[in-house]
């Protein structure tokens, strides 16, 4: 009887490990999740910031090609 009432006590003090470990392992996935949906928001911003950026690039780079082509055409034309 005493063994049987031993090895429950041990059977016990593993369950109460495993669910203590459990809780500590769920509590660790939760930060990793947090930290990772902010990582996710953050790539977010920097990508809306250089889709912004290379639409602003483009646009300026069309008005430098349209003031060198309006002074290549004065160039070329022939003065009186």
């Amino acid at each position: 009887m005493i063994y049987i009432g031993l090895r429950g006590m041990q059977f016990e003090r593993n369950v109460r490990k495993i669910v203590e470990d459990f809780a500590r392992l769920n509590k660790e996935f939760e930060n990793f999740e947090e930290q990772f949906r902010k990582l996710g928001g953050h790539l977010g911003h920097a990508k809306g910031s250089f889709d912004r950026a290379d639409r602003q690039l483009d646009i300026f780079s069309d008005r430098l090609a349209l003031i060198g082509e309006s002074r290549e055409a004065k160039a070329e034309r022939p003065t009186s």
